[in-house]
Protein backbone atom coordinates (compact mmCIF):
# COMPACT_ATOMS: atom_id res chain seq x y z
CA UNK A 1 0.00 0.00 0.00
CA UNK A 2 1.00 3.37 -0.85
CA UNK A 3 -0.19 6.65 0.03
CA UNK A 4 0.37 10.26 -1.35
CA UNK A 5 0.53 13.38 0.56
CA UNK A 6 1.30 16.59 -0.15
CA UNK A 7 3.62 18.65 2.75
CA UNK A 8 3.55 21.89 3.32
CA UNK A 9 5.53 23.77 6.10
CA UNK A 10 4.86 26.64 8.14
CA UNK A 11 6.95 28.16 11.25
CA UNK A 12 10.13 26.46 12.25
CA UNK A 13 9.25 24.16 15.02
CA UNK A 14 5.07 24.28 14.58
CA UNK A 15 2.55 21.83 15.33
CA UNK A 16 1.58 20.05 12.24
CA UNK A 17 -1.94 19.22 11.13
CA UNK A 18 -2.91 15.94 9.23
CA UNK A 19 -6.06 16.28 7.28
CA UNK A 20 -7.80 13.76 6.16
CA UNK A 21 -10.57 14.11 3.46
CA UNK A 22 -14.09 12.54 3.04
CA UNK A 23 -15.49 10.22 0.69
CA UNK A 24 -15.19 10.36 -2.91
CA UNK A 25 -12.45 12.95 -2.47
CA UNK A 26 -8.88 13.21 -1.90
CA UNK A 27 -6.17 15.63 -0.96
CA UNK A 28 -7.01 18.59 -2.92
CA UNK A 29 -10.71 18.46 -1.41
CA UNK A 30 -8.70 19.80 2.08
CA UNK A 31 -6.74 22.89 0.45
CA UNK A 32 -9.65 25.43 1.87
CA UNK A 33 -8.52 23.96 5.29
CA UNK A 34 -4.87 23.25 4.67
CA UNK A 35 -4.74 27.66 3.80
CA UNK A 36 -6.53 28.41 6.87
CA UNK A 37 -4.38 25.93 8.95
CA UNK A 38 -1.20 27.57 7.22
CA UNK A 39 -2.21 31.13 7.94
CA UNK A 40 -2.76 30.31 11.50
CA UNK A 41 0.65 29.16 11.97
CA UNK A 42 0.69 25.26 11.44
CA UNK A 43 2.25 22.94 9.29
CA UNK A 44 0.12 20.87 7.73
CA UNK A 45 0.32 17.72 5.88
CA UNK A 46 -2.34 16.35 3.27
CA UNK A 47 -3.35 12.55 2.73
CA UNK A 48 -4.77 10.88 0.31
CA UNK A 49 -6.57 7.46 1.52
CA UNK A 50 -6.56 4.28 -0.47
CA UNK A 51 -8.45 4.10 -3.34
CA UNK A 52 -8.16 7.97 -3.93
CA UNK A 53 -5.55 10.12 -5.62
CA UNK A 54 -2.12 9.39 -5.92
CA UNK A 55 -2.50 6.33 -3.37
CA UNK A 56 -2.72 2.88 -4.31
CA UNK A 57 -5.49 0.20 -4.13
CA UNK A 58 -8.95 0.64 -5.47
CA UNK A 59 -11.55 0.33 -2.88
CA UNK A 60 -12.95 2.10 0.25
CA UNK A 61 -14.88 0.81 3.49
CA UNK A 62 -15.62 4.47 4.41
CA UNK A 63 -13.13 4.76 7.17
CA UNK A 64 -12.90 1.42 8.45
CA UNK A 65 -9.50 -0.02 6.84
CA UNK A 66 -8.77 3.94 6.18
CA UNK A 67 -7.89 4.20 9.78
CA UNK A 68 -4.54 1.95 9.38
CA UNK A 69 -4.13 4.74 6.63
CA UNK A 70 -4.42 7.43 9.57
CA UNK A 71 -1.78 5.33 12.18
CA UNK A 72 0.65 5.11 8.78
CA UNK A 73 0.72 8.68 8.25
CA UNK A 74 0.73 9.63 12.53
CA UNK A 75 3.97 7.00 12.60
CA UNK A 76 5.78 8.89 9.62
CA UNK A 77 5.20 12.48 11.28
CA UNK A 78 6.20 11.01 14.45
CA UNK A 79 9.10 9.65 12.39
CA UNK A 80 9.90 12.54 10.14
CA UNK A 81 9.19 15.70 13.03
CA UNK A 82 9.46 13.61 16.43
CA UNK A 83 9.37 17.02 18.29
CA UNK A 84 6.31 18.56 16.76
CA UNK A 85 3.04 18.31 18.79
CA UNK A 86 -0.06 16.48 16.38
CA UNK A 87 -2.97 17.57 15.52
CA UNK A 88 -5.50 15.18 13.54
CA UNK A 89 -7.74 17.22 11.35
CA UNK A 90 -10.33 14.67 9.25
CA UNK A 91 -14.34 15.53 7.40
CA UNK A 92 -16.74 12.66 7.34
CA UNK A 93 -14.87 9.34 5.93
CA UNK A 94 -11.93 11.24 7.56
CA UNK A 95 -13.33 11.80 10.86
CA UNK A 96 -14.74 8.18 11.38
CA UNK A 97 -11.22 7.28 9.96
CA UNK A 98 -9.29 9.37 12.40
CA UNK A 99 -11.79 8.30 15.57
CA UNK A 100 -11.06 4.39 14.88
CA UNK A 101 -7.30 4.86 14.56
CA UNK A 102 -7.65 5.75 17.91
CA UNK A 103 -9.98 3.33 19.56
CA UNK A 104 -7.84 0.30 17.25
CA UNK A 105 -4.41 1.44 16.37
CA UNK A 106 -2.82 3.24 19.07
CA UNK A 107 -3.09 6.38 18.01
CA UNK A 108 -2.40 9.13 20.40
CA UNK A 109 -2.27 12.55 18.71
CA UNK A 110 -2.23 15.62 21.23
CA UNK A 111 -6.00 17.18 19.56
CA UNK A 112 -8.36 16.18 17.42
CA UNK A 113 -10.63 18.24 15.18
CA UNK A 114 -13.64 16.36 13.35
CA UNK A 115 -16.01 17.98 10.62
CA UNK A 116 -19.44 16.21 9.22
CA UNK A 117 -18.87 12.89 11.62
CA UNK A 118 -21.45 10.44 11.51
CA UNK A 119 -22.48 8.44 14.19
CA UNK A 120 -23.18 4.40 12.16
CA UNK A 121 -22.18 3.93 8.95
CA UNK A 122 -25.47 2.28 8.30
CA UNK A 123 -27.45 5.67 9.42
CA UNK A 124 -25.14 7.75 6.62
CA UNK A 125 -25.97 5.21 3.89
CA UNK A 126 -29.34 5.56 4.47
CA UNK A 127 -29.40 9.21 4.55
CA UNK A 128 -27.65 8.82 0.98
CA UNK A 129 -30.45 6.82 -0.27
CA UNK A 130 -32.71 9.22 1.21
CA UNK A 131 -31.00 12.46 -0.64
CA UNK A 132 -31.30 10.18 -3.90
CA UNK A 133 -35.05 9.61 -3.44
CA UNK A 134 -34.86 6.37 -3.32
CA UNK A 135 -36.11 4.16 -0.29
CA UNK A 136 -33.58 2.85 2.45
CA UNK A 137 -34.70 -0.18 3.53
CA UNK A 138 -33.56 -2.85 2.83
CA UNK A 139 -31.13 -1.33 0.04
CA UNK A 140 -28.74 0.43 2.91
CA UNK A 141 -28.69 -2.93 4.38
CA UNK A 142 -28.01 -4.68 1.47
CA UNK A 143 -25.06 -2.17 0.69
CA UNK A 144 -23.30 -2.43 4.19
CA UNK A 145 -23.62 -5.77 3.95
CA UNK A 146 -22.29 -6.91 0.50
CA UNK A 147 -20.12 -3.90 1.07
CA UNK A 148 -18.74 -5.13 4.00
CA UNK A 149 -18.36 -8.68 2.52
CA UNK A 150 -16.44 -7.47 -0.37
CA UNK A 151 -13.22 -5.80 1.32
CA UNK A 152 -14.20 -8.52 4.80
CA UNK A 153 -15.58 -5.83 7.51
CA UNK A 154 -18.44 -6.09 9.16
CA UNK A 155 -19.74 -2.55 8.34
CA UNK A 156 -22.88 -2.66 10.48
CA UNK A 157 -20.29 -2.67 13.44
CA UNK A 158 -18.98 0.51 11.86
CA UNK A 159 -20.08 2.91 14.32
CA UNK A 160 -17.63 6.37 15.68
CA UNK A 161 -19.99 6.68 18.28
CA UNK A 162 -18.82 3.65 19.97
CA UNK A 163 -14.73 4.73 18.91
CA UNK A 164 -15.50 8.14 20.69
CA UNK A 165 -15.23 6.32 23.79
CA UNK A 166 -11.68 5.87 23.46
CA UNK A 167 -10.43 9.81 22.73
CA UNK A 168 -8.65 10.68 25.89
CA UNK A 169 -6.86 14.32 23.93
CA UNK A 170 -9.06 17.06 23.23
CA UNK A 171 -11.31 17.26 20.28
CA UNK A 172 -13.19 19.90 18.45
CA UNK A 173 -16.63 18.46 16.60
CA UNK A 174 -17.68 21.16 13.17
CA UNK A 175 -20.92 20.70 12.17
CA UNK A 176 -23.06 21.67 9.42
CA UNK A 177 -26.52 22.16 10.42
CA UNK A 178 -28.41 21.19 7.54
CA UNK A 179 -25.81 18.54 6.95
CA UNK A 180 -28.22 15.59 5.42
CA UNK A 181 -26.12 13.00 5.23
CA UNK A 182 -24.52 13.11 8.84
CA UNK A 183 -27.50 14.65 10.95
CA UNK A 184 -26.46 16.99 13.48
CA UNK A 185 -28.18 15.28 16.61
CA UNK A 186 -26.13 12.07 15.25
CA UNK A 187 -22.49 13.76 15.62
CA UNK A 188 -24.44 14.87 18.86
CA UNK A 189 -24.07 11.52 20.16
CA UNK A 190 -20.38 10.97 19.03
CA UNK A 191 -19.63 14.10 20.96
CA UNK A 192 -21.95 12.44 24.12
CA UNK A 193 -19.72 9.45 24.14
CA UNK A 194 -16.49 11.39 24.00
CA UNK A 195 -15.24 10.97 27.92
CA UNK A 196 -12.67 13.79 28.10
CA UNK A 197 -12.32 17.65 27.21
CA UNK A 198 -14.66 18.04 24.37
CA UNK A 199 -16.44 21.28 22.70
CA UNK A 200 -19.00 21.27 19.32
CA UNK A 201 -19.58 24.34 16.71
CA UNK A 202 -22.69 24.24 14.97
CA UNK A 203 -22.56 26.61 11.76
CA UNK A 204 -26.27 27.63 10.30
CA UNK A 205 -27.13 27.06 6.94
CA UNK A 206 -23.70 24.56 6.12
CA UNK A 207 -24.82 21.13 4.86
CA UNK A 208 -22.22 18.37 4.09
CA UNK A 209 -19.66 20.25 3.27
CA UNK A 210 -16.54 22.09 3.92
CA UNK A 211 -17.90 25.36 6.63
CA UNK A 212 -14.57 27.47 6.32
CA UNK A 213 -15.64 27.41 2.73
CA UNK A 214 -18.48 29.66 4.03
CA UNK A 215 -17.80 31.09 7.31
CA UNK A 216 -14.01 31.55 7.30
CA UNK A 217 -13.19 33.70 10.21
CA UNK A 218 -15.73 31.86 12.13
CA UNK A 219 -13.98 28.40 11.30
CA UNK A 220 -10.43 29.68 12.19
CA UNK A 221 -11.97 31.76 15.73
CA UNK A 222 -13.43 28.00 16.51
CA UNK A 223 -10.31 25.76 15.17
CA UNK A 224 -7.82 28.73 16.71
CA UNK A 225 -9.30 29.27 20.19
CA UNK A 226 -9.36 25.17 20.52
CA UNK A 227 -6.34 24.65 19.01
CA UNK A 228 -4.70 27.41 22.07
CA UNK A 229 -6.22 25.71 24.66
CA UNK A 230 -5.42 21.95 23.33
CA UNK A 231 -1.64 22.85 22.48
CA UNK A 232 -0.77 26.23 22.85
CA UNK A 233 -0.86 29.23 20.63
CA UNK A 234 1.04 28.82 17.08
CA UNK A 235 3.80 30.90 15.83
CA UNK A 236 2.83 33.66 13.78
CA UNK A 237 2.98 32.21 9.58
CA UNK A 238 6.30 33.28 8.26
CA UNK A 239 6.61 34.65 4.50
CA UNK A 240 7.48 32.03 2.00
CA UNK A 241 8.37 34.88 -1.41
CA UNK A 242 5.77 35.74 -3.94
CA UNK A 243 5.23 31.98 -4.80
CA UNK A 244 3.69 31.11 -1.51
CA UNK A 245 4.09 27.84 -0.15
CA UNK A 246 4.86 24.71 -2.54
CA UNK A 247 2.95 21.37 -1.28
CA UNK A 248 5.30 18.62 -2.02
CA UNK A 249 4.47 14.95 -2.55
CA UNK A 250 5.52 12.41 0.11
CA UNK A 251 5.39 9.37 -0.29
CA UNK A 252 4.41 6.95 2.96
CA UNK A 253 4.13 3.61 1.49
CA UNK A 254 7.45 2.49 2.94
CA UNK A 255 6.09 3.07 6.64
CA UNK A 256 2.93 1.04 6.09
CA UNK A 257 4.35 -2.96 6.53
CA UNK A 258 6.32 -1.28 9.64
CA UNK A 259 3.47 0.06 11.23
CA UNK A 260 1.06 -3.07 10.70
CA UNK A 261 3.74 -4.66 12.61
CA UNK A 262 3.65 -2.28 15.52
CA UNK A 263 0.02 -0.90 15.67
CA UNK A 264 -1.77 -4.56 14.40
CA UNK A 265 -4.79 -5.24 13.11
Amino acid sequence: MELGAWYCAGPSQSPLVILFHGYGCEKSSLIPEGKAFLAMGYSVLLVDFRGSGDSSAAYTTIGFAEAEDVAAAVYYARTQWPQRKLILYGGSMGAAAILRAVASCDVHPDAIIVESVFDKMLNTVRHRFAAMRVPAFPSAELLVFWGGYQARFNGFAHNPSRYAASIKCPILFLHGANDPLAKVEEARRVYDAVPGLKYFREFPGVGHEAAVVKFPNEWKRSVGQFLEKATGPARRAETHGPAGNVLARRSLGELIAQNHKEVGE
